[in-house]
């Protein structure tokens, strides 16, 4: 997709300051929002239609100004792109502070909706405009030690859903990634085996690895796929962008004709 107006929450993050690199190769206009450091952009082409603003939006006096600054420079988005999260607190539920496994709810969810929903009115009202968050793991089954960051983003997945299906002006949804090699995982190699169990072995052997799990060209691919087959097909839905048959016909008549593909849901079992 080219010559979009882009919005990337967390441009700092690897897979955002990626999805920013790709799109500005295709001729986009961004802004991103850090929320410490700035990043570096001496390397990037076309840098002149990327603007950076410094932005927690976990804090509300951030948003407004972030919102302030949309409008000083008339930006009516096409696509939302959040690339935030967190994966901490790391450990069993009753031995980690309820305090910060609040927080990572704030982080994962609440402050990404909220992003949204003040950024929603300033959209591009000439067209069905994309929302697009990242799902995580334990999305599908259990994550042992990990129950903030996977209650967290199973709510998105959802939220995803009702989103779409109050707005049919927004394609919203949700990509899972696979294992991506990215910042996030430090988080466990951090808390150690004694509060990541089993995972801080697996993600440990990865991280010294040459592998890089997902490729970002596969992330940036499917997202650009989401956003051209549209919300008939796409809207709400949680694609895999390891697992689904990507960009085949085939997938898309599944998705035409079945609309709790995808999603949340349980069906006699």
């Amino acid at each position: 997709m080219k010559n979009l107006s882009i919005i990337i929450i967390g441009i700092n993050a690897d897979i955002g300051f990626n999805v920013c690199k790709h799109y500005l190769n295709n001729g986009s206009k961004i802004i991103g929002t850090y929320r410490r450091r700035k990043p570096y952009i001496g390397n990037l082409k076309n840098k002149k239609k990327l603007k950076l603003v410094k932005c927690d939006i976990t804090k509300r006096l951030h948003l407004m100004k972030l919102k302030k600054f949309l409008i000083k420079n008339k930006f009516n988005w096409d696509l939302i792109f959040t690339s935030v999260g967190t994966t901490e607190p790391i450990g069993r539920f009753f031995k980690i502070s309820f305090n910060d496994w609040k927080k990572s709810f704030n982080v994962n969810l609440i402050s990404q909706l909220e992003t949204i929903h003040t950024l929603y009115p300033l959209k591009n009202k000439k067209k069905i405009c994309n929302i697009a968050f990242l799902a995580g793991g334990g999305t599908n089954g259990p994550m042992k030690n990990y129950s903030a960051y996977c209650a967290s983003k199973i709510a998105l997945i959802k939220m995803c859903e009702l989103i779409y299906d109050e707005n049919r002006d927004l394609n919203t949804f949700i990509l899972g990634t696979g294992i991506t090699k990215t910042k996030l995982h430090l988080e466990t190699l951090k808390a150690g085996p004694s509060k990541a169990g089993s995972n801080y072995f697996k993600i440990k052997r990865f991280w010294n690895s040459s592998s890089q799990g997902t490729k970002i060209e596969d992330i940036f691919s499917c997202l650009n796929w989401c956003i051209r087959v549209g919300p008939r097909k796409i809207g709400g839905r949680n694609i895999s962008i390891v697992y689904d048959k990507l960009g085949t016909t085939s997938l898309q008549k599944k998705l035409g004709k079945n609309n709790d593909m995808y999603k949340l849901r349980r069906h006699q079992n």
